[in-house]
């Protein structure tokens, strides 16, 4: 009897796991496109700008090939705003960018 009781508490509470588990690709997939894209952004003369990445949210975002003789560091002289890549300070570089369309 109790060796019955545990298959059947393990097989609902694996039933509520997956249950539970398929909910939830469900609510963060749902209308959205996950994505990875290259940037190339430029701060011109040492200058802030904003470079459009084509995503409506960033998840994450990395330097993958600098490009300029001026340091890229996250803070510093690049960052996320908003749905952009800025860089600042003489920062040029590309950066793959993760997140939704």
């Amino acid at each position: 009897m109790i060796k019955t009781l545990s298959i059947i508490t393990f097989a609902l509470l694996g039933s509520i796991g997956t249950a539970q588990a398929s909910e939830h690709r469900d609510r963060d997939g749902h209308g959205r496109r996950e994505a990875r894209t290259r940037v190339h952004c430029r701060s011109a003369d040492y200058n802030f700008n904003r470079c459009d990445t084509g995503l409506n949210e960033i998840y994450s975002a990395r330097v993958s090939e600098r490009k300029s003789d001026a340091r890229c560091e996250y803070g510093y002289s690049w960052g996320i705003r908003g749905s952009d890549i800025w860089v600042d300070r003489g920062c040029e570089a590309v950066f793959t960018v993760h997140g939704r369309r």
